[in-house]
């Protein structure tokens, strides 16, 4: 879908429009306009400006400004929900994590995009009895406060999902109104690692996942 949007970018977009573009004075024969574009998944809003010949203003300087306002938005677009593919599957690596794993053997993490702004997380766990653990959570990351679907059924608590200007996954979790956890994902080594930086009121730690 995202890869759609950048062959063709439309007015109504769901994720960038532009929010005003205001026309400054002449400078030396050109007119200067100012684009300005919200990303609503996360609120943050981007600034360009660019300049047009004053002779070309009127309906064809209309038309330079909206394919500007075009060019700017694919190009942000590019850099940010394109930045980090976490899709796949995913096995811890225990000697680069840190944290207590107790029983565990094995961890494979697999996450499946489901939408623009939307992923699926599923963790497979196994321990030395040999017993598996499986868990499916569906989050969407517009930065709107809701419990996450786990196992198919609405969570107890809420989370926060945005995808960050630098393409990675932020997830602040809460529980009776207050955050108890932050999760931030990024992707390294030319996609190869994803590494979870876990934040709660009992510390930090770091879980290191190769791609499989």
């Amino acid at each position: 879908m995202v890869v759609e949007r950048l062959k063709k970018w439309r007015r109504d977009d769901p994720l960038i429009r532009p929010r005003r573009c205001p026309r400054l004075p002449p400078d030396r024969g050109r007119e200067k306009y100012v684009v300005i574009l919200l990303d609503k998944r996360d609120g943050q809003a981007y600034h360009f400006s660019y300049l047009v010949p004053i002779k070309r203003t009127g309906l064809k300087g209309g038309r330079r400004m909206r394919k500007a306002a075009s060019f700017w938005a694919a190009l942000l677009l590019g850099g940010t929900a394109m930045a980090a593919d976490f899709s796949g599957a995913w096995k811890l690596n225990v000697d680069r994590s840190t944290g207590k794993f107790g029983d565990i053997t094995s961890y494979i993490l697999t996450l499946k995009q489901t939408g623009p702004n939307a992923y699926r997380t599923t963790t497979d766990i196994v321990d030395k009895s040999g017993k598996r653990e499986r868990h499916e959570i569906d989050r969407v990351y517009d930065g709107q406060e809701r419990p996450p679907i786990v196992d198919g059924k609405p969570a107890q608590g809420t989370n926060i999902c945005v995808l960050t200007d630098t393409g990675d996954r932020k997830i602040t979790m809460k529980r009776d109104g207050k955050v108890y956890e932050v999760l931030v994902s990024s992707i390294s080594d030319g996609g190869k690692t994803l590494t979870n930086r876990i934040t709660t009121d009992k510390g930090q730690f770091v879980l290191v996942f190769e791609k499989q």
